[in-house]
């Protein structure tokens, strides 16, 4: 059975991995500067914490992130509503962690069409979740086994900080219509 170092939130795709693993290490918070090489796979989801250099090369071809966003758009934080207020691609990707943000090598990535009349950031955010969770679940067995596609990220595509969002008026918070975010 695999060993798996699990790096973010709980919900489907931490309780597939109790299902699916021999050992399982879930971590929430800072990783420390020198890594472990006890780990068969390192899956990162909704992490919010940098992952250092020295783990991003221990475990190269072995550490994923589950990302909402079609890369190489939308990098960084919120990158659901930031594909709504710049009007790039919806959708989702797997790709290796990396020592520059988001930036890894893509495992699969895939489009999420949304019509902007039927969404709701919240409700947005959701579906791209289970997209890329059932994503992660396709490619889980590949992952483990060193099967899975790598194939580098194409243009530059974009990135967004935190503070960013500071600039975006949601007058309903996460429920505020898509529709009233997207460019004309």
């Amino acid at each position: 059975m695999a060993s798996v170092l699990y790096l973010g939130k709980p919900g489907r795709v931490l309780d597939f991995l109790r299902d699916e693993t021999g050992t399982l290490t879930v971590e929430e918070y800072a990783l420390p500067p020198k890594p472990p090489e006890i780990y068969d796979l390192v899956v990162s989801y909704g992490y919010r914490h940098w992952i250092p250099t020295a783990w991003c090369r221990a475990f190269d071809g072995k550490a994923v992130n589950l990302h909402i966003s079609y890369l190489p758009w939308n990098r960084g934080a919120d990158p659901n509503l930031w594909s709504w207020v710049d009007g790039t691609t919806k959708g989702v990707s797997l790709h290796y962690v990396s020592p520059d943000f988001d930036r890894g090598d893509l495992v699969a990535r895939i489009e999420v069409p949304m019509d902007p009349a039927e969404h709701t950031l919240r409700s947005s955010y959701e579906l791209l979740s289970r997209s890329v969770e059932d994503l992660f679940f396709q490619y889980y067995m590949p992952l483990l086994q060193g099967l899975a596609p790598r194939k580098p990220q194409v243009g530059l595509g974009s990135y967004h900080r935190q503070e960013d969002k500071e600039r975006i008026e949601l007058p309903l918070g996460w429920d505020t219509p898509v529709s009233t975010l997207t460019p004309s």
